[in-house]
Formats: C-alpha cells, structure tokens, sequence
C-alpha cells in the first residue's frame, strides 16, 4: 500500500502547486490577451477609416 500512497501524494502535490502558479498567473494572461484584442480592433478601425475616402482619419475618433 505504502508504494502506491508515496507517488500518488507527490504527484497531488505538483498539481495543487501547478493550479495555483495557473491561477496565479490568470490576471496576467488575461490582460495581454485583451491588450492584443483592443489592439487589433484599433488597427482595424484606422485601416477602415483610411479606406473611407470622405471621413478624415482624425474625425474617425482612432488615435491612428
């Protein structure tokens, strides 16, 4: 029974370590994946600005 406890408690150990670094680090993640999104939607709102011949890019709104 001993040979089996041993692993198995090791191995919930580096779990419960392992889904507390994941939360942990989960704001972090979270921030860059919508900074890249907010991003994206910018450029995209410039380059459809630019493409429209009557709008001026600075009366857009975007901070091209």
């Amino acid at each position: 029974m001993a040979e089996i406890a041993v692993p198995v408690v090791v191995f919930g150990i580096i779990l419960a370590i392992a889904l507390v670094l994941i939360f942990a680090m989960l704001p972090t993640i979270l921030n860059k994946i919508v900074d890249a999104i907010k991003q994206f939607i910018r450029k995209l709102g410039c380059e459809i600005c630019k493409r429209i011949p009557m709008m001026d890019i600075t009366s857009c709104g975007w901070k091209c």
